[in-house]
């Protein structure tokens, strides 16, 4: 004779059919409210029914704000790493193609003619960029790209969002006009207003 026994966990309560399913995420948050035992028992099964339905929806809150949270922390993270990166490639490419004067160790400086020649100028202006844009020099010299968009040269980022650049510009081109351009993914914006304008003087000169 062979006896079947039948083993069960608990079985849930039959006063809080609804209730029950609630509990389970609302006792895990901690920072949701919570009621002691003395007060539950003086509760209406209706009463301790919307108590759990509340915990729940507090819950479920709580949960869905740390979600958002951790997602967007994770998106600005990625942001901050692809612009780095972007701007290292950029950076990279340029000083590929055009290399620009040898850096002097800052340690024994050398004499400022020797650093900067007599037609070597610095191009500066402080501006904050959005998120993956670029600053670019373009003018009416040769150097400058001679007004071609694809010929535009790309600026550093330095500290404080100033933006630089050095460009070797022969005496012969006597004055030059130039402007600023904000580009992003083959899209360009001009700097407003006249054009900036100015005569070769040679030596050590800084435009911003």
């Amino acid at each position: 004779e062979i006896t079947v026994l039948r083993i069960s966990g608990p079985r849930r309560p039959p006063s809080l059919p609804r209730a029950w399913a609630m509990t389970v995420m609302a006792m895990e948050e901690e920072e949701v409210p919570k009621m002691s035992w003395e007060r539950k028992r003086a509760l209406t099964r209706d009463q301790l029914t919307g108590y759990y339905r509340e915990r729940f929806n507090q819950a479920a809150e709580q949960r869905r704000v740390r979600m958002y949270e951790r997602a967007w922390d994770e998106v600005i993270k990625r942001e901050k790493a692809q612009g780095a990166k972007a701007r290292a490639t950029a950076q990279a490419k340029e000083a590929k193609t055009n290399p620009g004067p040898a850096v002097v160790p800052s340690e024994t400086p050398p004499p400022a003619e020797e650093v900067w020649g007599g037609d070597l100028y610095e191009f500066k202006i402080q501006y904050s960029t959005n998120f993956g844009e670029e600053m670019y020099l373009i003018g009416s010299a040769d150097e400058l790209g001679a007004w071609d968009l694809s010929r535009k040269v790309h600026m550093a980022w330095n500290k404080d969002n100033y933006w630089t650049v050095k460009v070797q510009i022969p005496a012969d081109r006597k004055a030059v006009e130039f402007k600023f351009i904000v580009g992003q993914n083959g899209n360009n914006r001009w700097e407003g207003g006249q054009n900036h304008r100015f005569e070769l003087t040679g030596g050590r000169c800084v435009l911003s």
